[in-house]
Parts: C-alpha cells; sequence; structure tokens
C-alpha cells in the first residue's frame, strides 16, 4: 500500500500571498442613479402593427389558395399502388401536405387577427394618451 505525502510547500518559504480585497466605490465617484425624464420611443406602433396584419393576411390567402388546390389534386388523383408500403406512403405523404398547408392557413390567421387586435388596443391607448392631456 502506497503513503500519500503531504504536498510540497510553495517556494517563497510557505508563506500565503495576502488576500486583497476587492475594490469598492465610493459614493462620491459612483454614478446617480436617476431614471431618464422620458422612456425612449417604441419602435412598435400602428402602421408597423397593420402591415403585420395586412402581410399575414395575404400569406393566409396564399396558404388558403395551397391548400384548396392540395385537397381538389388529391381527390381528383388518389395514390393506387400495389405495394401496401408504396400505398402508405402515399397517403402519409398527402395528409402531411394538406396537414402542413392547413396549419400554415391557420397560423397566419390567428397571426393576423392578434395584430388587429394589437392595432386596436394600441390606437385605443393613443386615444385615452392624448384625451388625459
Amino acid at each position: 500500500m502506497a503513503k500519500s505525502t503531504p504536498p510540497d510547500p510553495p517556494a517563497s518559504g510557505g508563506a500565503r500571498p495576502p488576500e486583497v480585497a476587492p475594490p469598492t466605490a465610493s459614493p462620491s465617484t459612483s454614478p446617480p442613479a436617476t431614471a431618464p425624464a422620458t422612456a425612449p420611443a417604441s419602435r412598435h406602433g400602428p402602421r408597423r402593427y397593420l402591415a403585420g396584419a395586412v402581410t399575414s393576411a395575404l400569406f393566409a390567402v396564399v396558404a388558403w389558395a395551397v391548400s384548396r388546390r392540395l385537397v381538389a389534386h388529391f381527390a381528383a388523383h388518389p395514390p393506387h399502388f400495389s405495394k401496401p408500403v408504396a400505398q402508405s406512403i402515399a397517403v402519409a405523404l398527402k395528409t402531411l401536405l394538406i396537414g402542413t398547408s392547413f396549419l400554415a392557413f391557420f397560423s397566419f390567421c390567428l397571426i393576423g387577427v392578434g395584430l388587429l387586435l394589437l392595432l386596436v388596443r394600441s390606437l385605443g391607448s393613443r386615444e385615452s394618451e392624448s384625451s388625459a392631456r
């Protein structure tokens, strides 16, 4: 069984260097903790909400058109394969494509409605701020 040996003392005679306390800021050198008089202007406003809602509505219309065409195509041309594995893959792909297109449609619709609600809310808050002045 091997004995453990104590660690060798440092070369400076075994004395540890003194610990240095971190510098602290004196009250006279620290910057004053005052809040700005006015908050910075928000980059988001009614125009951006309206533009986003219109863009989302356009994407929703495109997704709806794609969804309708996919449904019409797969209804007119159902997959017919002699092998069950190929038939299963074709049906899974058809379901995935149609489901994804309708998911895109509903997502863009919800985003557009949300942005329209933000638009109404921001217009209402601006009108109440202007009437309070």
